[in-house]
């Protein structure tokens, strides 16, 4: 049952018989009132917020997870680059040091050739 207040009857209360008293009765009334909706507010809020721990906990599990897979995935791409870039410095040096031996053997052609 809901409270209502009539202003008008708590008037009319005031000027009869009851007088002052009809005002703490109706003080007493307002104050219950509040307390009840107090505690339904309470209940109702306190279930709200354990279902929003709920989320936010399957949330950060699910952030959890997907930061773990992100860091193999990471860690996974740089070893592929840094064996990538491994073999391709080998596969330079090598092929310096082929153009190196090719042009002392050209140099040593043309220098014969002109002398």
């Amino acid at each position: 049952m809901s409270y209502h207040f009539n202003p008008k009857k708590l008037i009319s209360d005031l000027r009869g018989p009851k007088g002052f008293g009809a005002l703490i009765e109706e003080i007493g009334k307002i104050s219950h009132e509040i307390s009840s909706l107090s505690k339904s507010t309470r209940h109702e809020a306190e279930a709200r917020l354990k279902k929003t721990q709920s989320q936010i906990k399957d949330l950060q599990g699910r952030f959890s997870e997907a930061q773990k897979e992100l860091d193999s995935e990471l860690k996974k791409t740089y070893l592929v680059l840094k064996k990538r870039t491994s073999e391709t410095e080998a596969k330079l040096k090598a092929a310096l040091k082929g153009s190196q031996k090719k042009r002392s053997k050209s140099s040593k052609k043309t220098s014969s050739k002109s002398a």
